[in-house]
């Protein structure tokens, strides 16, 4: 949970508000939120779709080419455009996120090798 709200403060302006009017600062919670949960989903997507982890870190740092367009898409409720915008991002994400293999890692670390065990 922690690393979760990390995330959310470092890479989604949850810092400072330009305002102290309480209706506006809980309007920008919640669409920095919202937001995070976005770029969550489109990841996972592009994992899935590239069959590789992908590292949320680095998806974090680059919204800035695919994100607009798809609130904007979703703002001007264009379905068609908003269909083309998140596959593009899809495809973005997937090709631009991936993990770099560490030094210090080990093989069956990760915490989806993990679970994998444990389910197994």
């Amino acid at each position: 949970m922690e690393l979760l709200f990390k995330e959310w403060k470092s890479h989604n302006n949850l810092k400072r508000f330009s305002t102290v009017q309480p209706h506006l600062v809980e309007g920008l919670i919640w669409s920095s939120l919202l937001s995070l949960l976005l770029k969550r989903y489109l990841c996972r997507a592009a994992a899935q779709k590239v069959a590789l982890r992908l590292s949320m870190f680095k998806m974090a740092k680059t919204p800035i080419g695919w994100f607009e367009p798809i609130m904007k898409s979703l703002a001007l409720q264009a379905k068609s455009q908003l269909e083309a915008d998140v596959a593009w991002a899809i495809e973005f994400i997937g090709k631009t996120c991936k993990r770099s293999q560490q030094a210090k890692s080990r093989k069956d670390n990760s915490l989806d090798d993990i679970w994998r065990h444990l389910n197994a």
